[in-house]
């Protein structure tokens, strides 16, 4: 898998503007919660929200909390079924996110499901 630095961008060039609060997708709820890390909110919110959803670089909610580091919100979302086979606008799995960011855990719990 190439790195980001390779693909011409910054390692983890999406993220700069997706930790900036003004910039989270407010029609997205579930998005805002795993921007914020809001694992409580984020539980309530599965159960009535789509956990599926694209933003506009194709990141479901799953790549977002892999890619931000929020674990406890991407195990939930992996415990409610979150696809882990979609790729991104660049092609990138979550399974790709996580090896690129080098997260071990986290690379054996998407590969459990």
């Amino acid at each position: 898998i190439p790195s980001r630095q390779a693909a011409g961008g910054p390692v983890g060039g999406r993220m700069g503007s997706a930790t900036e609060p003004k910039r989270c997708p407010t029609h997205f709820p579930v998005y805002e919660c795993i921007f914020k890390g809001d694992v409580r909110r984020l539980s309530v919110l599965i159960r009535t929200q789509g956990i599926g959803q694209k933003d506009s670089h194709g990141n479901t909610s799953l790549h977002l909390a892999v890619m931000l580091g929020h674990k406890e919100c991407a195990h939930l979302l992996l415990a409610h079924n979150a696809a882990v086979k979609v790729k991104n606008a660049q092609g990138w799995t979550t399974l790709a996110e996580a090896i690129n960011y080098g997260d071990r855990k986290m690379i054996t719990a998407i590969l459990r499901k």
